[in-house]
């Protein structure tokens, strides 16, 4: 139960802290050699070239990258649920156990209607429970997916725009050479350029919003739902198991339920 919550929160994490990882490639594809002021306008076709291929190759990288991760919550989400199913079952499976051993103690038509008390106020605080559990865990499924949608899209804007402003220097270049402007000229105009553009993308990583301290907040809620859950529920066992043991004169039954799985 608590290895499971532990397992989610080290992976939801884990995804966070890798989605500002493509900032790193891209920061490092602008730079590039341009060869010398005197032949910058001959090596200009190779030099756009080379340069666009290496952003347009990146960015089909992190469109893969972004897809990957998910990818990998949806893998991870689809295990914890199929883990959880298996637990449930088992723990169901056991309650019911219990019950039948409850049933055959009681003897009498009070401790029999004690019984069925019992179980119906077990079943229904199951079900409250794992309601609550689920609400939970949705919620914060909801919050997640909408941190990583918005960062992925504040990423991939930041990155395509930098593309746009190496193109319009390319672009600029060009025309620069092709009107006669000193190849060294033509060459500091470009080099400045691209300097901005990865300034600019620069900048953009940093105001992008971090996603890990996001998805940190939102565990953190999780866990407090869940632990809120589990403390509703054990109250509820307890004043169901007191009450059972009234019912009974000699307590030899042991009707004590564990919290069912997260």
């Amino acid at each position: 139960m608590y290895n499971n919550s532990i397992k989610i929160t080290a992976a939801s994490l884990l995804i966070a802290v890798s989605l500002t990882l493509p900032f790193i490639s891209f920061a490092q594809t602008a730079t590039t050699t341009t060869g010398s002021g005197a032949n910058f306008c001959s090596r200009l076709p190779v030099v756009s070239a080379n340069l666009q291929k290496s952003i347009t190759d990146r960015i089909a990288n992190l469109t893969q990258y972004q897809t990957n991760v998910t990818t990998n919550i949806q893998t991870r989400r689809a295990k914890t649920d199929s883990d959880l199913k298996a637990d449930r079952t088992t723990a169901e499976a056991r309650l019911q156990d219990q019950f039948a051993k409850l049933t055959q103690k009681a003897t009498t038509s009070s401790e029999q209607q004690a019984v069925q008390t019992f179980e119906a106020t077990i079943n229904s605080a199951v079900t409250a429970h794992v309601q609550a559990i689920d609400t939970a865990g949705q919620t914060f499924r909801t919050a997640e997916d909408g941190v990583i949608s918005t960062h992925q899209s504040a990423v991939m804007s930041a990155v395509t725009s930098f593309q746009s402003s190496v193109n319009a220097a390319i672009t600029q270049a060009n025309s620069n050479c092709s009107s006669g402007m000193a190849p060294a000229t033509a060459r500091q105009t470009f080099t400045g350029s691209v300097s901005s553009a990865r300034s600019a993308l620069k900048s953009s990583e940093q105001q992008i919003a971090k996603a890990a301290p996001q998805i940190q907040s939102l565990i953190q809620t999780r866990q407090q739902s869940v632990q809120l859950a589990n403390a509703t529920f054990k109250s509820a066992v307890s004043q169901a198991d007191q009450t059972l043991k009234l019912a009974f004169p000699n307590p030899t039954t042991s009707s004590t339920t564990t919290t069912p799985a997260q």
